[in-house]
């Protein structure tokens, strides 16, 4: 777990570094979309987790960064909907549990970084 967490935090600072130039000069706040499969009760330990590790990195929620949480409750049928408010947002990154929202990000949007998170694997950005 700590593996893998500690790899989507890696790979998410190496999609915001390039912005990171940018944002020093304008003071820009990093939009993160985070998309939880379950819900935040049952994902509590990989939000702490996440945020630390942005925090470590210099990525501070609610100072030079806002992360916009999305839950699919168990309900992958959701995710369309989730991508759909996420592009709407004008996230920076979205970070996923799995390639559906991938897909479904890609339908509306070609330039947002994605990062997906697994349980099993390393996280790949795309």
């Amino acid at each position: 777990m700590r593996l893998i967490g500690l790899t989507v935090i890696f790979t998410v600072s190496l999609t915001l570094v390039p912005l990171a130039v940018e944002g020093q000069q304008t003071g820009k706040v990093y939009r993160i979309g985070f998309v939880g499969f379950q819900s935040p009760g049952l994902e509590s330990r990989m939000i702490a987790y996440f945020q630390d590790r942005l925090a470590e990195l210099g990525y501070v929620n609610g100072g030079n960064t806002s992360i916009a949480y999305r839950w699919a409750d168990g309900k992958s049928g959701k995710y369309p909907l989730i991508a759909e408010d996420l592009v709407r947002a004008k996230v920076d990154v979205i970070v996923t549990p799995c390639g559906a929202v991938l897909r479904a990000v890609r339908k509306l949007n070609q330039t947002i970084p994605l990062v997906v998170r697994s349980n099993g694997g390393t996280p790949r950005a795309r």
